[in-house]
């Protein structure tokens, strides 16, 4: 008896959770207009494009740096139905950013990661996996993060 009243709980507290979560709580990247409208709501200035292979991309403008979130795991013929997207933000330096200052940089910050163009400016991403939807919070919480890791990186990329 105990296991069943036990199971019938769980199960009634998994359907709050998931009612909680409705669509309106949720981000996907199968739904960049979507995506959009959060980020407008949070009071970020966003515009969605779409690339050279027509797969949606979004301009963001925020207090530091700007950022492009690009969008993967897109249907190959209607270039819709994403499953992620990519945050993406360079800096621009005079002279090239080295090798070990962008590995060391990764090593103190765990999500981003930091690329050299081919003239040794650092680009940084951060991937973030949506499916069928995550938490409008937590999809905002990520994007604060991420500028504020590239505001950190700045430091370090513009330190003299």
């Amino acid at each position: 008896m105990r296991k069943i009243l036990l199971s019938a709980a769980f199960a009634l507290m998994a359907a709050s959770s998931l009612t909680a979560q409705s669509a309106g709580n949720m981000v996907s990247a199968g739904e960049p207009a979507g995506i959009v409208t959060v980020l407008m709501n949070a009071v970020y200035d966003a515009e969605l494009n779409k690339d050279s292979a027509d797969d949606p991309f979004i301009r963001l403008t925020t207090n530091a740096y700007p950022i492009s979130i690009v969008f993967y795991g897109c249907d190959r013929q209607t270039n819709l139905n994403c499953d992620s997207v990519q945050f993406i933000s360079g800096l621009d330096r005079d002279q090239p950013w080295d090798a070990e200052s962008a590995i060391s940089f990764m090593l103190d910050y765990r999500f981003i990661a930091v690329s050299l163009d081919d003239e040794g400016d650092p680009i940084f991403t951060w991937d973030v996996f949506t499916g069928d939807g995550i938490p409008t919070v937590s999809f905002l919480t990520t994007v604060e993060r991420f500028e504020d890791s590239v505001r950190l990186a700045a430091d370090k990329v513009f330190a003299k």
